[in-house]
């Protein structure tokens, strides 16, 4: 059965996800936090900003880093959830069907609505956004970057490759390596992510 991602959006929209007195979200499995977007641009964007020039590079890696380990042990999660089996089980029979699940569930918490460009599976995975929040962020607070800013869906889409097609879990993590090749925050129609085997 193929993975069928407008009818995982519906049933997941339908989700209430509505925080505790604490907070946090209980989700497939886990529990997320609700951050505004806004905010969470300022902080990447500010702490980018008040570095020196050389260091403002090693810092967009160091935030997408931060993203891929995050998405790899919250997606895993997901995936280890009975609800998770009940959803997207049947829809999977192959490692390329959970990378689709796994795209799908990402369009759901609205970061930008993710298509797959390219899938060599195994190999290389090639994504596509026209909506990033990152990129509207930073063209809404800032003019035109001269390089890529979001480092949101880079991080998260090496985490799914390495979920995906990484050494079982837990030693999956940094199979694979994402470069955003182009951003909308560049002037470019869509941000897009390139995702390989890590070469470190």
């Amino acid at each position: 059965m193929a993975v069928d991602e407008e009818f995982i959006i519906e049933q997941l929209t339908k989700a209430d996800l509505i925080g505790d007195e604490r907070g946090l979200i209980s989700f497939f499995g886990t529990y997320l936090t609700q951050i505004y977007a806004d905010f969470s641009n300022k902080m990447f964007f500010r702490f980018q900003k008040a570095l020196t020039p050389h260091l403002q590079k090693a810092a967009g890696v160091l935030l997408a880093n931060a993203v891929q380990e995050c998405g790899y042990f919250t997606f895993r999660g997901f995936i280890d959830s009975p609800d998770w089996e009940a959803l997207m089980g049947p829809m999977i029979d192959t490692d390329e069907d959970m990378l689709y699940a796994l795209v799908a569930l990402c369009n759901v918490f609205g970061v930008g609505k993710l298509k797959v460009k390219e899938l060599i599976p195994g190999e290389r995975f090639v994504c596509v956004t026209y909506n990033s929040i990152e990129a509207d962020g930073y063209l809404k607070e800032y003019d035109k970057s001269d390089k890529s800013q979001c480092y949101t869906l880079t991080g998260l889409s090496a985490g799914l490759m390495d979920l995906v097609y990484g050494r079982e879990f837990p030693h999956g993590l940094n199979t694979f390596e994402a470069i955003e090749t182009k951003c909308r925050a560049k002037g470019d129609e869509y941000c897009e992510f390139v995702v390989k085997r890590a070469t470190f």
